[in-house]
């Protein structure tokens, strides 16, 4: 403890970061490792062969069970299960450049401000919540998936049938016998065992890549309020210092924007994909539990909101935060500056109305408003399904 209160602040960034690569060096998304460990490596194969298999898993249902609505629910649930598997395994490995740049302006951004006390306070406050939300969500999703399976397996004891999480089911295999059952299921707890791995994963580099996020637009506000303090106690005489004030605010916010670009195109995609995946995939779940008492389908249910509510709310806290720094600025005594300085500082209120706000695709916002539209969707597409299945 005595040596990591040593460290710098910008270490302490980088740290979360690097904490995040070491725990999935499990499934080969470790893209910090830079020796014989790293990625593409065996694991990495292996996550991309399960994803594949989980995919295969739940189309076969969906053709083999044609006249079963329910089989065909449950098939689609577990291929939609397999799409944000991809989709979260192809963000990280396909753009590891871009990773390694968000990182990069990450630490770098912390490393600039490090002789500024109110900043430092600022972003030591977000790495303490970044370093409690890593093992607290991987235990959420660990608690989630696990109990899908306990469920499955106590239902299957209960009914004495043999029951399949999901409805996956392996093609080419005789499923009704023991030993087809046997190889489905642990095939099933093989591809849950690395699933929560992944989704702790993607989950976790979204919430931290927002929390340095929210220590940039913080950040923005500090800078405009010493410029402040200094026009009150100093007044504008000192031309040379105003001027360096300025160009700060005015760096800081172009770093901000540049990260901000930079993070809308490593989780734009993604962000859509797992919306509109979960939104399906919760209609599903709770078309089976009305229909067929499908009791995983409460917990999957509660996966699912999840990662809703985490893109839509964390993006919904960052427009909070901007428009309170876009106040504090406005606040700014700014009119004490000479009046070539004050239009340089309306381009800088200006900014902060027109600020890079995180979006799915760049057309979706992540918000509040967002939200409430999926949960309307989700209610839409399980009236569907009850309408068909009557």
């Amino acid at each position: 403890m005595a040596e990591n209160s040593q460290k710098s602040l910008s270490w302490k960034c980088w740290d979360t970061y690097v904490q995040l690569s070491n725990s999935v060096r499990f499934i080969g998304c470790n893209i910090l490792d830079f020796d014989d460990r790293a990625p593409p490596n065996i694991y990495t194969y292996l996550t991309i062969t399960l994803t594949l298999v989980c995919g295969i898993m739940g189309i076969t249902p969906i053709f083999r069970f044609s006249n079963s609505l329910g089989s065909i629910a449950e098939g689609m649930f577990t291929f939609a299960l397999a799409v944000q598997a991809g989709t979260k395994v192809y963000m990280i490995m396909s753009a590891k450049d871009l990773c390694y740049e968000i990182l990069n302006q990450a630490q770098t951004f912390v490393a600039e401000f490090e002789d500024n006390p109110k900043v430092c306070k600022i972003f030591q406050k977000y790495i303490e919540i970044c370093n409690w939300w890593r093992p607290n969500i991987f235990r959420f999703y660990a608690f989630i998936i696990s109990m899908m399976t306990i469920m499955c397996i106590a239902v299957s004891v209960y009914t004495r049938t043999k029951i399949f999480p999901f409805g996956g089911i392996l093609p080419f295999l005789d499923h009704q016998s023991n030993i087809g059952y046997v190889v489905n299921f642990v095939t099933y707890v093989l591809i849950s065992l690395y699933g929560t791995y992944g989704y702790f994963a993607s989950d976790y580099y979204y919430l931290n890549a927002m929390a340095t996020a929210y220590g940039h637009i913080e950040t923005i506000a500090v800078v405009c309020e010493d410029l402040t303090a200094y026009l009150e106690q100093h007044g504008s005489d000192d031309i040379q210092k105003i001027n360096h004030s300025i160009a700060l605010i005015i760096k800081t916010q172009h770093n901000h924007s540049k990260f901000m670009n930079n993070l809308n195109k490593q989780f734009g995609f993604h962000s859509f994909v797992i919306i509109t995946s979960s939104m399906v995939c919760i209609a599903i779940a709770m078309f089976l539990a009305i229909q067929y008492g499908w009791i995983s389908g409460v917990f999957a249910i509660g996966l699912f909101l999840w990662q809703i509510s985490t893109l839509c709310f964390v993006g919904g806290i960052y427009l909070i935060k901007a428009d309170n720094t876009q106040i504090k600025v406005i606040k700014t005594k700014w009119y004490l500056l000479p009046v070539k300085k004050q239009k340089m500082f309306v381009c800088i209120i200006q900014y902060l109305q027109n600020v890079k706000e995180p979006t799915a695709l760049s057309h979706f916002q992540l918000n509040f408003n967002t939200f409430v539209l999926c949960l309307k969707t989700m209610y839409q597409l399980l009236m569907l399904l009850l309408n068909v299945s009557n």
